[in-house]
């Protein structure tokens, strides 16, 4: 088995991405959906590279977790439903990252949510069934960090869309009150917009 501390550490990096993808859909007006469901490709890949590194295999630099799944196989029980999982959230990898490439919707973004969810609690029973003190670990990091990341994210983040959602609003002639009013801006911090 790799040293628990490194395993630890991707499925830190995987809940980042996971906890980024909740945060902006939940919070982000618009919600930055192709962004979203990046993270959450990447969420996916992260935890089944921890699962990997766990059972002592080198990860392959790879964004098909179809691949990382092949590799898990020989390990523990892979089942359709994660397969299909892996083919979904794949599509998301690249594509997602540039204008025109792929059409993305609420739709998919809650199925992608909701495949890196599912994807990471089963990496969380493959990995932590057996090893109790990294679970004591994992969900104490993961408690703290999801609860810094909401509150950091509700300063910075809410902020940020409020903000973008006001020089929207200037764009389409909106008396500055008006845009007050709809985003909880200051007037003097939406003076400063103009």
């Amino acid at each position: 088995m790799a040293e628990q501390e490194f395993v630890a550490e991707w499925f830190r990096y995987a809940e980042m991405d996971l906890t980024t993808a909740v945060f902006d859909f939940e919070n982000m007006y618009p919600a930055p959906l192709e962004i979203i469901c990046y993270h959450c490709q990447q969420a996916a890949e992260k935890f089944l590279k921890a699962v990997i590194i766990y059972f002592g295999k080198e990860t392959e630099k790879t964004h098909d977790l179809s691949k990382l799944l092949n590799v898990l196989e020989s390990f523990v029980p892979v089942s359709i439903d994660m397969r299909q999982m892996a083919v979904s959230l794949t599509q998301l990898a690249t594509k997602t990252r540039y204008p025109e490439t792929i059409f993305i919707d609420e739709t998919i973004t809650k199925n992608a949510l909701a495949y890196a969810k599912q994807i990471k609690e089963w990496a969380e029973r493959t990995v932590y069934k057996s090893d109790d003190t990294m679970l004591k670990q994992q969900r104490v990091y993961s408690v703290n960090t999801t609860e810094s990341n909401y509150n950091r994210g509700l300063a910075d983040g809410s902020h940020s869309a409020k903000i973008e959602f006001a020089d929207k609003l200037f764009l389409k002639h909106y008396d500055i009150e008006t845009i007050a009013e709809l985003t909880g801006l200051s007037i003097d911090e939406l003076e400063t917009l103009k």
